[in-house]
């Protein structure tokens, strides 16, 4: 016998997907048995539901997971790759206008080409020019630098979703390595909260010895909420970071912790270059 756990749909504001995560996480963590996630009443769903479920059902208590009733979500969650998510550049379908769930992993090279893989099915399903690339694709990639140095997970995943009407981007990386207390705590000997951790990383400190390292956090932070007027939420262990142009409001989650690293933003879309020397 196993317990069916039901996912209901995911909201939008940081303390609804804060409470969402929570109480999936906690009923998997805490179940005396096999675990089914039974996605069968979603209608809707967005790259945070899709990215967090995907690690979920890498649980070792998880067994497997009920597909939504509703024929076009479960298309496209099957078209998108879930829950595996592509681990090889060359087999992600060109033809199709998604954005997929792709799995990334320690071999660099391999997952730099999977990046590559993802940002050219960013570029054409969101008709994102040539020129306004790289302003997209830099908070991706100094996220990604930070996954493959300080999380030590085995594997991780990124999806995105691009929604036309209200043309804005959301992107969601996700892992479970050692978060980020537990990075600060290998490079320097001293015990971190999660929250103090991830101060540390908004306001730049480096984890390492290096100074000019460190900066990926705070440097997205300045893209993504000041450059562009984007938002982003950030979750390790018990806290939760959503941070905005001139606040930065902090979570604490009681009875709960993520193992690793949860990182969603959203970008609208703008035809106006970022001069990234300007905001560094």
């Amino acid at each position: 016998m196993y317990e069916t756990i039901q996912i209901g749909e995911c909201a939008d504001s940081p303390e609804e997907r804060l409470g969402w995560i929570k109480n999936i996480t906690n009923r998997v963590n805490r179940s005396n048995g096999p675990v089914v996630l039974d996605m069968s009443s979603i209608r809707w769903l967005d790259s945070f539901f899709t990215a967090s479920v995907a690690a979920l059902v890498e649980n070792p208590n998880v067994v497997g997971f009920i597909r939504p009733r509703d024929q076009r979500v479960s298309g496209y969650i099957n078209t998108i790759g879930f829950p595996n998510g592509y681990s090889e550049a060359d087999v992600i379908p060109t033809y199709k206008s998604y954005i997929p769930l792709t799995r990334l992993g320690r071999n660099e090279e391999r997952s730099k080409e999977l990046l590559k893989a993802f940002d050219s099915k960013l570029r054409s399903v969101a008709s994102i020019s040539t020129e306004m690339l790289n302003t997209y694709l830099q908070p991706i990639y100094e996220l990604f630098d930070n996954f493959l140095e300080h999380s030590f997970a085995a594997s991780g995943f990124i999806a995105g979703q691009y929604y036309p009407r209200k043309e804005y981007l959301e992107v969601t990386m996700i892992d479970t390595g050692i978060g980020f207390a537990g990075s600060y705590q290998n490079n320097t000997d001293t015990p971190h909260t999660h929250q103090e951790a991830l101060n540390k990383a908004f306001d730049g400190i480096s984890s390492t010895s290096d100074p000019k390292r460190g900066n990926g956090i705070s440097k997205s932070k300045k893209i993504i909420c000041d450059a562009m007027g984007g938002s982003m939420m950030i979750l390790s262990g018990d806290s939760a970071v959503a941070p905005s142009v001139d606040r930065r409001r902090l979570f604490n989650l009681r009875d709960f912790c993520w193992q690793g690293v949860i990182i969603s933003f959203r970008i609208p879309k703008t035809d106006t270059p970022i001069n990234f020397y300007d905001i560094y």
